[in-house]
């Protein structure tokens, strides 16, 4: 099983969300990133699955709040498209920013925590 199959049914669990959930695959992707980025490996240490599965369920549930009725929905990614000169203009998606931003607040509040995990360099 994968890192993010391992910490996806992790979250599960800890959410208690059945079935395929697009908030929770993007939070587990989003968060997983940005811990590696945090604590400077290429590979999620062990020991640090259950307390990522806690940061997923935190970022989630943020997530989840901040988008209200369109949280797991695409909502509103592409705003013109033109026929002839085949042209298509996508403006930001607030699903995904409310994720990252709540990805964002989690990995503060687990600060501490991963400071044992960081490396100087890759």
């Amino acid at each position: 099983m994968s890192v993010i199959e391992t910490l996806t049914e992790k979250a599960r669990v800890h959410l208690g969300v059945a079935g395929n959930d697009a908030l929770l695959t993007l939070t587990v992707e989003t968060t997983l990133d940005k811990v590696l980025a945090d604590i400077h490996q290429r590979n999620l240490p062990r020991e640090l699955y259950n307390t990522t599965a806690e940061m997923i369920g935190d970022a989630y549930r943020m997530a989840k709040t901040a988008n209200g009725e369109n949280a797991g929905k695409i909502v509103g990614s592409i705003s013109s498209v033109t026929d002839n000169g085949q042209s298509v203009s996508y403006r930001e998606n607030p699903y995904a920013t409310a994720v990252a931003k709540a990805c964002e607040t989690v990995l503060k509040d687990y600060d501490r925590m991963l400071s044992r995990f960081r490396k100087a360099g890759w």
